[in-house]
């Protein structure tokens, strides 16, 4: 079993040393983790390991936050295995740089593809990976209520693309202001799949038409309440190959 404090405390080490022209001393490091300076020394001199919270503050301190953390462990590994290190990974935009030029991350569901006519895959609403988009151009402050979708199949085209993504606002999820020929997320069908489509009223609050960008898909019609809203579609790219 993996001793993550000892792991930790190697990989904490290493990059402090390599960093230290652009993170300071120890006291500057805690700082800007938030973090005892007591609390830093007593995990470099292994006196003790840190939360959880502790070594992630520091690891994100370093340049290593969220997804990152795990390079960063991996370094540790590396280190008391006697592995090569590979190149410090901290050549990244932070997200505070970015949130100064006006850009944020939205969540990307990536583990399923959203149905454009055939193949669809389930609707998980989980943070799987970010997208960088820009804030102003979305007409949004953050990305809180934001999530991206991979496009897949082809009903949607040429407007969406197979392997294309799409910006979702969350809050607009409900049919009662619902906005005629908008494309929305949407889950329709017994299995539960999620499909990118434009919707319009057939009989306003009971039928709704969904229908394709593509005109070989032809419409389908459902009842309101067998119709799930994710959310509207404010933001869309495609892949060009």
């Amino acid at each position: 079993m993996e001793d993550i404090n000892k792991i930790f405390r190697a990989a904490l080490e290493y990059v402090f040393e390599h960093t230290l022209t652009r993170h300071g001393d120890q006291i500057a490091l805690a700082n800007s983790a938030e973090v005892p300076a007591t609390t830093l020394n007593d995990i470099l001199k292994g006196r003790r390991g840190g939360s959880e919270d502790t070594r992630r503050a520091l690891a994100a301190a370093l340049r290593y936050p969220g997804r990152q953390y795990e390079d960063f462990l991996d370094i540790g590994r590396a280190i008391l295995a006697g592995r090569p290190i590979l190149e410090l990974t901290t050549d990244y935009v932070s997200e505070a740089d970015l949130a100064a030029a006006g850009y944020f991350q939205v969540s990307l569901d990536q583990a399923d593809r959203l149905g454009a006519g055939g193949g669809r895959g389930l609707v998980k609403l989980e943070n799987t990976a970010p997208v960088v988009v820009h804030g102003p151009t979305l007409g949004c402050k953050n990305g809180r209520h934001l999530r991206a979708f991979v496009v897949g199949g082809d009903s949607m085209e040429p407007l969406l693309a197979q392997g294309g993504i799409v910006v979702a606002d969350l809050t607009k999820n409900r049919t009662e202001n619902l906005k005629e020929g908008a494309a929305y997320v949407i889950i329709y069908d017994e299995e539960g799949a999620g499909a990118v489509k434009y919707l319009r009223w057939v009989e306003k609050g009971k039928v709704l038409s969904i229908e394709s960008e593509n005109n070989f898909y032809k419409p389908v019609f459902r009842k309101t309440r067998e119709v799930v809203l994710i959310g509207q579609v404010i933001w869309s790219c495609r892949e060009h190959r």
